[in-house]
Protein backbone atom coordinates (compact mmCIF):
# COMPACT_ATOMS: atom_id res chain seq x y z
CA UNK A 1 0.00 0.00 0.00
CA UNK A 2 1.37 3.39 -0.76
CA UNK A 3 1.59 6.27 1.34
CA UNK A 4 -1.49 8.18 -0.32
CA UNK A 5 -3.28 4.84 0.76
CA UNK A 6 -1.93 4.66 4.24
CA UNK A 7 -3.44 8.13 4.94
CA UNK A 8 -6.59 7.50 4.07
CA UNK A 9 -6.97 4.50 6.03
CA UNK A 10 -5.76 6.45 8.86
CA UNK A 11 -8.20 9.28 7.88
CA UNK A 12 -10.78 7.02 7.87
CA UNK A 13 -10.23 5.38 11.53
CA UNK A 14 -9.77 8.73 12.81
CA UNK A 15 -12.99 9.91 11.87
CA UNK A 16 -15.03 5.97 13.11
CA UNK A 17 -12.80 6.44 16.32
CA UNK A 18 -13.59 10.18 16.93
CA UNK A 19 -17.41 8.32 16.40
CA UNK A 20 -16.83 5.67 18.92
CA UNK A 21 -16.51 3.20 16.72
CA UNK A 22 -14.88 0.22 17.48
CA UNK A 23 -12.10 -1.10 14.46
CA UNK A 24 -10.89 -4.63 13.25
CA UNK A 25 -9.15 -5.79 10.56
CA UNK A 26 -10.66 -8.96 9.03
CA UNK A 27 -8.93 -12.08 9.67
CA UNK A 28 -9.29 -14.47 6.89
CA UNK A 29 -7.03 -12.78 3.49
CA UNK A 30 -9.14 -10.83 0.77
CA UNK A 31 -8.37 -9.34 -2.42
CA UNK A 32 -8.93 -5.83 -1.40
CA UNK A 33 -8.18 -3.66 2.14
CA UNK A 34 -11.34 -3.83 4.08
CA UNK A 35 -11.89 -2.52 7.82
CA UNK A 36 -14.68 -4.37 9.94
CA UNK A 37 -16.25 -1.91 12.45
CA UNK A 38 -18.50 -2.83 15.16
CA UNK A 39 -20.99 -0.93 15.36
CA UNK A 40 -23.83 -0.23 18.77
CA UNK A 41 -25.30 -3.23 18.90
CA UNK A 42 -22.83 -5.35 18.33
CA UNK A 43 -23.15 -5.78 14.53
CA UNK A 44 -19.83 -5.77 11.83
CA UNK A 45 -20.15 -3.57 8.91
CA UNK A 46 -17.35 -3.44 6.29
CA UNK A 47 -15.80 -0.42 4.66
CA UNK A 48 -13.59 -0.83 1.27
CA UNK A 49 -12.12 2.48 0.01
CA UNK A 50 -12.88 3.68 -3.54
CA UNK A 51 -9.88 4.66 -5.56
CA UNK A 52 -9.67 8.47 -6.36
CA UNK A 53 -9.94 9.26 -10.32
CA UNK A 54 -9.71 12.53 -11.79
CA UNK A 55 -11.52 15.34 -9.69
CA UNK A 56 -14.41 13.75 -7.86
CA UNK A 57 -14.88 10.70 -9.88
CA UNK A 58 -14.16 7.15 -7.70
CA UNK A 59 -13.24 3.20 -9.21
CA UNK A 60 -14.15 0.59 -6.73
CA UNK A 61 -14.86 -2.92 -8.44
CA UNK A 62 -17.92 -3.94 -6.50
CA UNK A 63 -18.32 -7.95 -7.13
CA UNK A 64 -22.09 -7.50 -5.14
CA UNK A 65 -23.09 -4.78 -2.95
CA UNK A 66 -23.82 -6.19 0.75
CA UNK A 67 -26.28 -4.56 3.36
CA UNK A 68 -23.31 -4.28 5.50
CA UNK A 69 -21.15 -2.68 3.57
CA UNK A 70 -19.88 1.03 3.12
CA UNK A 71 -17.95 2.30 0.16
CA UNK A 72 -15.83 5.33 1.62
CA UNK A 73 -14.85 7.82 -1.04
CA UNK A 74 -12.49 10.27 0.50
CA UNK A 75 -12.29 13.97 -1.22
CA UNK A 76 -9.97 15.63 0.96
CA UNK A 77 -8.19 14.34 3.98
CA UNK A 78 -6.79 18.09 4.83
CA UNK A 79 -10.81 19.37 3.92
CA UNK A 80 -11.81 16.38 6.32
CA UNK A 81 -14.51 15.23 3.22
CA UNK A 82 -15.42 12.05 2.57
CA UNK A 83 -18.58 10.54 0.91
CA UNK A 84 -19.42 7.43 2.97
CA UNK A 85 -21.91 5.06 0.62
CA UNK A 86 -23.76 2.23 1.31
CA UNK A 87 -22.61 -0.52 -1.61
CA UNK A 88 -25.85 -0.22 -3.14
CA UNK A 89 -25.49 3.24 -3.77
CA UNK A 90 -22.54 2.99 -4.74
CA UNK A 91 -23.02 0.39 -7.30
CA UNK A 92 -26.69 2.05 -8.48
CA UNK A 93 -25.19 4.97 -9.54
CA UNK A 94 -21.65 3.90 -10.93
CA UNK A 95 -20.85 3.15 -14.24
CA UNK A 96 -18.62 0.35 -14.93
CA UNK A 97 -17.36 0.39 -11.32
CA UNK A 98 -16.84 4.26 -12.12
CA UNK A 99 -18.71 6.62 -9.50
CA UNK A 100 -18.74 10.46 -11.19
CA UNK A 101 -19.98 12.86 -8.95
CA UNK A 102 -20.06 16.06 -11.64
CA UNK A 103 -21.80 13.64 -14.03
CA UNK A 104 -25.02 14.15 -15.56
CA UNK A 105 -25.93 17.83 -16.58
CA UNK A 106 -29.13 18.25 -14.70
CA UNK A 107 -28.61 17.06 -11.41
CA UNK A 108 -25.23 16.02 -10.84
CA UNK A 109 -24.58 13.32 -7.91
CA UNK A 110 -22.52 15.34 -6.17
CA UNK A 111 -25.94 17.33 -4.77
CA UNK A 112 -28.15 14.21 -5.46
CA UNK A 113 -25.60 12.19 -2.82
CA UNK A 114 -24.94 14.90 -0.59
CA UNK A 115 -26.41 13.41 2.51
CA UNK A 116 -23.75 10.97 2.06
CA UNK A 117 -20.93 13.43 2.38
CA UNK A 118 -19.63 13.37 6.01
CA UNK A 119 -22.03 11.33 7.44
CA UNK A 120 -19.59 8.75 9.89
CA UNK A 121 -22.88 8.41 11.77
CA UNK A 122 -24.23 6.17 9.03
CA UNK A 123 -21.38 3.79 10.53
CA UNK A 124 -21.77 4.03 13.94
CA UNK A 125 -25.42 4.67 14.51
CA UNK A 126 -25.79 1.61 11.53
CA UNK A 127 -29.02 0.28 12.97
CA UNK A 128 -31.05 3.59 13.19
CA UNK A 129 -30.09 4.11 9.45
CA UNK A 130 -30.58 0.96 8.50
CA UNK A 131 -34.34 0.86 6.59
CA UNK A 132 -33.49 4.04 4.99
CA UNK A 133 -29.41 3.57 3.53
CA UNK A 134 -30.42 2.94 0.36
CA UNK A 135 -32.32 5.78 -0.37
CA UNK A 136 -31.13 9.03 -0.19
CA UNK A 137 -34.52 10.78 0.12
CA UNK A 138 -36.22 8.76 2.83
CA UNK A 139 -32.12 8.80 4.74
CA UNK A 140 -32.44 12.86 4.58
CA UNK A 141 -36.14 13.09 5.99
CA UNK A 142 -34.88 10.55 8.50
CA UNK A 143 -32.22 12.73 9.28
CA UNK A 144 -34.08 15.52 9.53
CA UNK A 145 -36.43 14.08 12.05
CA UNK A 146 -33.62 13.57 14.03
Amino acid sequence: MNDSGKASWQFIIDQLTSNKVALFSPLAPRSEEVLLARVGDGQYVELVLAEQLEGISYKLSLRRSKPHLFVVAIASIEEKTAWILPSAVFERFAVNGVLDFESSFLDPLESRLAIYKNRWVLISQFNKFRSTLNDPTALQVQLALG
